[in-house]
């Protein structure tokens, strides 16, 4: 298993990582001179516990939440209830899912039940809803491209969706390190032997290849993600190599499938499983988000339709 721990990684740049079942979440803090910006908050219970222990002391002084998943922002409300000066920053497109849990779970986490009649069970849905921790309001928003001083250094928004619409990351030109969180995740966030444990989650086909060609023309030398210790110029490389053709992969092993023949949702994401996964079938459902946004995408490009929850080849 991941250890918990606590890392500096860059000057200033903190680390706080524990497990989650197979796989690591990750955020991180920027030390400042009078307290700490924290880079996404994790799930509720996270911040307060590493407060408790000591490793972050002083003043919270800001939380930016890279986009919209309990993990990245489920220690909000604990924040907002004991910092109460703290400022909350997110994209535009990503506000009202992070302020209303309601809503994320029924627009994110059961995004493909409107259209093809499929999602995770009740269950799993309360308990989506339940670590996204209690409700709590941003105070600003970021849209990308802004130059934000943090300790002193200037670290630049990127507008990287597809993942979520709100996506943003942040860089600091001055050493090259850039807080990632999910903008991409190649074949599925890793294990401990680093094999893929779960199904990528990017939504927005043409917006999650465009935001790769954004960040190919970053001048990386150190990235920093939700779910990957820290890469490389040359692993984030291959990491943005992957997540392109996982896409053109999955694409055409869906278009293969329906040259077959008509299928429901629920096959064509059985049958990607069945072909890619190193991940368990309790993980097979996480598959909706992709597919849901690959239908959509073959939709628009008339090479597919939907009827009463069948999806044909046209």
């Amino acid at each position: 298993m991941y250890n918990r721990e606590t890392v500096e990684e860059a000057p200033g740049i903190y680390r706080f990582s524990e497990p989650a079942g197979e796989r690591v979440i990750n955020f991180y803090g920027i030390k400042e001179e009078n307290g700490w910006t924290l880079i996404d908050c994790g799930l509720p219970g996270a911040v307060k516990s590493w407060v408790n222990e000591g490793a972050i002391e002083g003043n919270i002084n800001r939380l930016i939440v890279t986009h919209a998943d309990a993990d990245h922002f489920g220690s909000g409300a604990w924040l907002r209830a004991h910092y109460p000066d703290i400022d909350i920053t997110c994209h535009p497109a990503d506000r009202a899912q992070i302020e209303d849990h309601e809503l994320i779970v029924r627009k994110r986490y059961d995004v493909a039940r409107p259209a093809f009649g499929f999602g995770y069970p009740q269950e799993t849905l309360d308990l989506l809803y339940t670590i996204c921790g209690d409700n709590f309001k941003v105070d600003k928003t970021i849209e990308g491209d802004e130059v934000l001083s943090i300790a002193g250094d200037d670290w630049v928004v990127y507008h990287l969706p597809g993942h979520s619409a709100g996506h943003i990351a942040l860089f600091r030109a001055k050493d090259g390190v850039l807080i990632l969180g999910d903008a991409f995740l190649a074949d599925g966030p890793p294990n401990i032997l680093g094999i893929p444990s779960m199904p990528p989650t990017h939504e927005t086909v043409t917006a999650y290849l465009n935001s790769i060609k954004i960040a190919r023309n970053i001048e990386v030398n150190m990235v920093l993600s939700g779910h990957w210790m820290a890469l490389d110029k040359s692993a984030f490389t291959e990491l943005l190599d992957k997540s392109e053709k996982v896409v053109a992969r999955d694409m055409a092993i869906i278009k293969g499938l329906l040259e077959t023949g008509e299928k429901s949702f629920a096959e064509i994401v059985k049958a990607l499983n069945e072909q890619v996964s190193t991940w368990g079938e309790g993980e097979y459902d996480h598959y909706l988000y992709a597919v849901n946004g690959y239908l959509k995408h073959l939709e628009a490009m008339n090479q597919v339709t939907f009827e009463a929850q069948k999806i044909k080849r046209i």
